[in-house]
């Protein structure tokens, strides 16, 4: 195969040159292969199968974008769980580790070793190594007919003392050189705003419900947010929610993806963990924080615009379904 080409741009010639063959060897009406289908038949569904995906372009990167707390890492695991997937958890060239007070053992990553033996890391480097390690990734999955999901660390975008819009986001330097398949996951604002504050991972400032939702909404409008899930959707209907995503990002759905999931490890997992997938009662609200809901204009335009009850005397009780927006 020479360097221009790719796999996909190969497989139809070749699947055509083994189809002459097995037409001129055996007869047409020769049975053979799944369910008394002709061999040649098969072949020939696969020879239109591999057309159709030359016609449809490169292989897509699926990006999964969440804010910390919302039930993203069971909601990966059980997208690993699929067929054929692999998920990067929990990704973010721009976050910074060297701080910590003894260096870790990390010989594969490359920006955290630099950043500790020169201080800092310029952005551009950064944005260079992050996209040129996914894109060898990608191409090497798509050789194994596997399908990469990079699960964005949004959180640290939107949620650090470190302005947003001075560096770009996972999903934004991706699709610089690919098509992507992104996916938001979202939760009831408040739910995941306690859960913050029980891990001490408030990291800006006005520490506050309203400054909280007011970069909430910043991450949900960014232009290529693309499907979009609420979590208490996926915990209330986890098959019938899942379905329809892997639909959305182009994923053969494995209807026995429970089985497997005991088994998947991702970074995360943050909550009150587990393996189980059920609604669980909301943590007690403190009355600061209710006090805060009932005062928080971005916190209400949230929880309208996304179907949850603002009251926190009460359950989210968000509509049922999915949602296909911007958002």
């Amino acid at each position: 195969m020479s360097q221009p080409e790719t796999l996909g741009s190969v497989v139809p010639a070749l699947v055509g040159d083994a189809l002459d063959l097995l037409y001129r060897r055996y007869p047409a009406t020769g049975q053979g292969g799944a369910a008394g289908a002709p061999l040649g038949q098969l072949l020939e569904a696969f020879w239109l199968q591999s057309e159709a995906r030359l016609e449809a372009g490169p292989e897509p990167a699926r990006v999964v974008r969440q804010l910390a707390c919302v039930g993203g890492t069971i909601f990966a695991r059980a997208l690993q769980a699929q067929p054929n997937v692999v998920v990067l958890s929990e990704v973010d060239p721009f976050a910074a580790r060297a701080g910590r007070r003894r260096p870790e053992f990390a010989p594969t990553d490359l920006l955290y070793l630099a950043e500790l033996a020169t201080g800092s890391v310029d952005d551009v480097v950064r944005e260079e190594v992050f996209c040129a390690g996914v894109r060898a990734a990608r191409a090497a999955y798509e050789r194994q007919g596997v399908r990469l999901i990079v699960r964005a660390h949004s959180h640290t975008r939107y949620c650090s003392a470190r302005e947003w819009s001075s560096r770009p986001g996972v999903t934004e330097l991706l699709a610089r050189d690919m098509p992507v398949r992104v996916l938001t996951l979202v939760r009831h604002p408040l739910d995941s705003w306690l859960a913050l504050n029980a891990n001490g991972w408030v990291h800006f400032q006005p520490a506050t419900l309203e400054e909280y939702a007011r970069r909430y909404l910043v991450f949900l409008d960014q232009p290529r947010a693309g499907q979009s899930v609420r979590y208490e959707d996926f915990i209330g209907d986890p098959d019938g929610v899942l379905r329809r995503v892997c639909d959305g990002l182009d994923l053969a759905f494995n209807p026995a993806w429970r089985d497997l999931i005991g088994a998947i490890r991702l970074t995360g997992a943050s909550g009150r963990g587990g393996d189980v997938i059920a609604p669980r009662p909301r943590q007690p609200v403190p009355d600061a924080i209710a006090a805060q809901a009932g005062a928080s204009p971005s916190y209400d335009q949230i929880c309208a615009r996304l179907g949850y009850d603002p009251d926190p005397a009460r359950a989210p009780l968000p509509a049922s379904g999915l949602t296909h927006s911007g958002a």
